[in-house]
C-alpha cells in the first residue's frame, strides 16, 4: 500500500454529499471511490496489453478533466 495526498474542496463536496461531515468521512468516501475504480481497472486490465491499459487510463483522466461539472 501507499499513501497519497489529495486536495478536496470540502464546501463543494459537502454540497453534493452533506452526510460527509468530517475530514475522516471524506477520506473514507475517497478511499471507497478509488478502490472501486481500481477494481474496474483490474477487470479491464486482464484483457489488455500494458500499452492499451495506459491509453485507457489516460483517456479516463482526460474525461474527468473535461467534465465541467466536477
Amino acid at each position: 500500500m501507499c499513501t497519497v495526498s489529495v486536495k478536496v474542496d470540502e464546501e463543494v463536496l459537502r454540497g453534493v454529499f452533506p452526510e460527509l461531515e468530517s475530514a475522516s468521512d471524506i477520506r473514507q468516501w475517497a478511499q471507497k471511490l478509488i478502490d472501486a475504480r481500481i477494481r474496474e481497472i483490474e477487470k479491464d486490465a486482464a484483457n489488455m496489453t500494458v500499452e492499451e491499459l495506459y491509453t485507457a487510463i489516460e483517456q479516463d483522466v482526460r474525461e474527468v478533466y473535461a467534465d465541467e461539472s466536477i
